[in-house]
């Protein structure tokens, strides 16, 4: 079999010698060897001749700064809140020389009086002292705490008086020992038991910067 050309035109085959196409007359310029390459196939689908699917590239994550600014007010909020639950009424002032110098008259100091930290976060004022006019008297441990308002100082008293009579004070009603504070207290309580007294009064003390006090007494029997 004759070896034949295509016509670059309608792809008709011809023979190698021939010059023009034998069916629609072009002449022939170069011989090809091999019919044209078909258009690329395509596999038609519902929607018609379907394409090669890239999915669109996906959004870069961008960290918003709103999100800084939410974190902040946040940690803010947190550093108020424990602010305002600390209940904290310390301050640079120490009363301990005046108390020192209350108790001098009538009571000898065993313990001085010191300033410290109270649970609650206070200004807290420890000391010991003993009756000079009862030379057998057993001393006394006092405590002075700054309470942040009236409220506290109220609650802090209740709490205390609670506190003694489940441990077995007795409430002894025909002295509340309203004479044993420096102010006139708001309320004053004291009681017995077989083994020690404890008293506790709150007021509000002009020479300590008028400063809501919750005094406890603890005298072991």
């Amino acid at each position: 079999m004759d070896e034949q050309k295509y016509c670059k035109y309608c792809g008709a085959a011809s023979s190698t010698s021939a010059a023009f196409c034998a069916k629609c007359g072009k002449t022939f310029t170069s011989a090809p060897t091999s019919p044209p390459a078909p258009p690329p196939s395509t596999s038609k689908g519902s929607a018609g001749y379907q394409t090669l699917y890239e999915p669109p590239p996906k959004p870069r994550r961008r960290f918003k700064k709103r999100y800084v600014l939410y974190g902040i007010v946040v940690l803010l909020a947190l550093v108020i809140v424990a602010a305002a639950f600390s209940g904290s009424t310390q301050s640079t002032t120490d009363y301990s020389s005046y108390y020192n110098s209350y108790f001098s008259g009538t009571s000898v100091s065993v313990t001085p009086f010191y300033k410290t930290t109270s649970a609650t976060g206070n200004d807290l004022y420890i000391g010991v002292v003993r009756n000079l006019s009862s030379p057998q008297s057993m001393p006394n441990t006092i405590t002075f705490e700054f309470a942040t308002s009236q409220a506290q100082a109220a609650q802090l008293y209740q709490s205390t008086v609670a506190n003694a009579t489940q441990n077995g004070f007795v409430t002894n009603q025909t002295d509340n020992g309203a004479s044993l504070y420096p102010a006139t207290p708001v309320a004053a309580w004291q009681g017995d038991s077989s083994l020690a007294y404890r008293g506790c009064g709150y007021y509000q003390d002009p020479s300590v910067g008028n400063a809501w006090v919750v005094e406890t007494q603890y005298v072991a029997a």
